[in-house]
């Protein structure tokens, strides 16, 4: 690991943008992929963001403007795409363009999307496989990508989760390399 990300994991921590829970488990249900298979040009399970209650996210490297499906059926819960920034200094962290989507017992969360690139609204029902989004680059982002992950809720706050490593029905464990 290089001194960039060391200091970037110790900002992070030190400005409770991720909190210590994390968990080893599985999501109880399988999801299928929130973006085409064939323009995935890479899939990073352990960036220098991904540490505490995000250690399970995974990175899908796709280009700008990639049609994001809902990996599941549910109810969006919370959105936001009305930012048209983003970089690697964690002052963009809340930046991010993304959706939360609730499923039984478990939400998917999707980040970076391009501005005013979400076409579904908060309480909108959702069925798996459904258009939900385009990818872009916004918020706390080194490139073009989505940002996925399964995450169970434990309080009320909008940080009161962990992540669970994603199960899919149509791809491989992207945490065997981890």
């Amino acid at each position: 690991m290089t001194e960039w990300h060391e200091v970037q994991k110790r900002i992070l921590k030190e400005k409770n943008l991720v909190n210590d829970k994390f968990s080893n488990r599985h999501s109880k249900f399988y999801y299928i992929l929130p973006v085409p298979r064939e323009k995935i040009k890479r899939v990073i399970v352990s960036p220098v963001s991904h540490i505490g209650n995000l250690c399970n996210a995974i990175d899908f490297l796709v280009p700008m403007n990639t049609e994001v499906y809902s990996a599941a059926d549910g109810i969006v819960t919370s959105l936001k795409d009305d930012s048209n920034v983003g970089g690697t200094d964690p002052k963009y962290w809340y930046e991010g363009n993304y959706i939360v989507i609730k499923h039984n017992g478990e939400s998917t969360g999707y980040e970076h999307f391009k501005y005013k690139g979400i076409v579904v609204e908060v309480a909108d029902v959702i069925q798996q496989g459904q258009l939900i989004g385009y990818s872009g680059n916004t918020g706390y982002s080194r490139g073009p990508h989505l940002h996925f992950e399964v995450m169970e809720f434990f309080g009320p706050g909008d940080e009161d989760y962990i992540t669970l490593k994603a199960r899919f029905k149509d791809f491989h464990d992207a945490y065997e390399t981890k």
